[in-house]
């Protein structure tokens, strides 16, 4: 059996956030919590075709499994025709994919290689120039960006990618995209 999920995007003021996927709170085995289980060959949740904006914050809770060594996992976002925007791991370790000042989409490595069952609070920002990633609170990686960089919005996904598949194998929880770049204060650790 299947289940088919269905939100709604709603618009935000300011510092809103668009959306928040809270299923429980993280900590402990699968078992102990409401997360979200993806199996890494084809689970996902789709959230539908919109974009984040040109200032965004991304949040979640992430404990991997069976971390793939190399290419790239789509935990949070949206992938596709050079455009991407989106939480990930690439080549083991955490990663935020984003549009370089020049050339196709790239991903800021965290230098972080998660350990299997630990949970890792994840958050990405962008402000329109820079964008930043920040592995439970401690900046790991920034870089400068293309200016006012609008994202793909192809369809945005949990758990994979909607330009190729490339998906997570682990347990995500408290997804959270906020259409400002959050202060390192103001993230959630």
């Amino acid at each position: 059996g299947g289940s088919e999920w269905v939100y709604v995007v709603p618009e935000g003021e300011d510092d809103a956030y668009f959306i928040a996927l809270s299923a429980g709170s993280p900590g402990g085995s699968f078992e102990s919590t409401y997360a979200v289980r993806l199996d890494g060959s084809g689970d996902r949740i789709e959230l539908g075709s919109w974009a984040a904006g040109t200032r965004w914050t991304l949040e979640a809770w992430v404990q991997a499994a069976n971390l793939a060594p190399s290419g790239r996992r789509g935990i949070f976002g949206s992938w596709a025709g050079c455009a991407d925007w989106g939480l990930a791991t690439l080549d083991g370790e955490f990663g935020l994919s984003i549009q370089p000042v020049s050339g196709c989409s790239d991903t800021l490595l965290s230098g972080v290689r998660p350990t299997e069952g630990t949970w890792y609070h994840l958050a990405g920002t962008y402000d329109g120039n820079n964008a930043s990633l920040y592995v439970d609170g401690v900046l790991t990686a920034s870089g400068q960006v293309a200016a006012d960089y609008q994202g793909t919005a192809a369809g945005v996904w949990i758990g994979g990618e909607v330009c190729c598949g490339a998906y997570f194998d682990g347990v995500v929880d408290e997804v959270r995209v906020w259409n400002a770049a959050r202060q390192a204060d103001g993230l959630q650790a």
